[in-house]
Parts: structure tokens; sequence; C-alpha cells
């Protein structure tokens, strides 16, 4: 397998996570192993996580510049993954916070979209949950964590492909620039 290889989380599987048997096949369309000899059977779910869409006063679209792999270098918009334990609206906050210093507020649920994340050679299954929301003091903004810069862009300048995952893109793309 070559560095660059990126799998799905039923290929890293050659054990029985519970009993080391090595007695395991594929379940439910892939979308699980289950064990022969225990009969464990472990589930890949998707993991949450959320996007976020925030605007400014002459609705220019926040958009952050990504720090680190993948898709370093690449446009992406303020969000990540929901904690365990966490509800959606609280990781939104905690996510601006960590990556803009700045404290989203009136978080407006928009829709969900299904995504596949590289990360560490795997293929983490998302469920990214679409947001708008707004930032209450735009003067403390600045590039934190794993964002590099930021900008505001006027809808009618960007370009889709700038967008390094498929449902960011997907998400300025139904939500900016397809708006009636």
């Amino acid at each position: 397998m070559s560095k660059n290889t990126v799998l799905e989380p039923i290929e890293l599987f050659s054990f029985c996570p519970r009993c080391g048997s090595k007695e395991i096949e594929p379940h439910e369309e892939n979308t699980a192993i289950k064990c022969k000899s225990c009969g464990f059977i472990y589930f890949f779910n998707a993991s949450g996580s959320v996007i976020v869409i925030v605007q400014n006063d002459n609705g220019e679209l926040l958009v952050t510049k990504r720090a680190y792999e993948p898709f370093k270098g690449k446009l992406d918009l303020p969000g990540g993954f929901i904690m365990p334990g966490e509800r959606a609206e609280d990781a939104l906050v905690r996510e601006v916070k960590e990556e803009l210093n700045v404290e989203a507020c009136d978080p407006e649920f928009c829709f969900t979209l299904a995504n596949k994340y590289p990360y560490s050679g795997l293929f983490v299954h998302t469920i990214d949950l679409v947001f708008k929301a707004k930032v209450r003091d735009l003067s403390v903004i600045k590039a934190a964590d794993d964002v590099s810069e930021y900008a505001f862009i006027k809808p009618e300048l960007l370009k889709p492909e700038d967008f390094g995952m498929d449902s960011v893109r997907k998400a300025v793309v139904d939500l900016i620039l397809n708006k009636s």
C-alpha cells in the first residue's frame, strides 16, 4: 500500500476487535464487519460535522483557507467535527471560535450532506450539517487553529473548484451561487 492510499474503514480490519479472531467478513453491504467466531458486529457509522455559512452585511461569504492537509491551501468554510456528546449547534459555536476567534450566534439549520473526508490514510464518512449563522463582532476576527487565512468574497467572485471538500463546494453552490 502506498503512502498516499486512502482506504475505506472496512479495509483496515484483519481481526475481530473483540475476540481477535481472523474469522471476520463484510456485513450489511460493507458498512460493517461481522466476526464468525464470536458474532460481534462493528458498524462503520458516519461522523457528524458542521459547515457554517457566514455572510457580512454586504452579502459577502466568509471563507477560510486550509492550513493543513487534507486540502491544504484550498478554500473552506468554518466548521468541523461534532464531539461525542456535543450538540451540533454547540459544535458550530466552538469551531467558529477556534478557527476565527469570533462568536457565532443565531444558527439556522439548512440541510445535510454526505461526505468522505480523507484523513490519516482513511476515508472518514461524515454527515455534514449545514447551518447559516451570524457573527457578533467581526473586529476581533483572526485566523487560528487549522485556518491559515480568511476573506470575505462577493458571491459573483466565488469559484466552486477553489473549495477542497465536495460537501463544502455543494453547500456554497446550493446556498450562495444558486440563490435566486
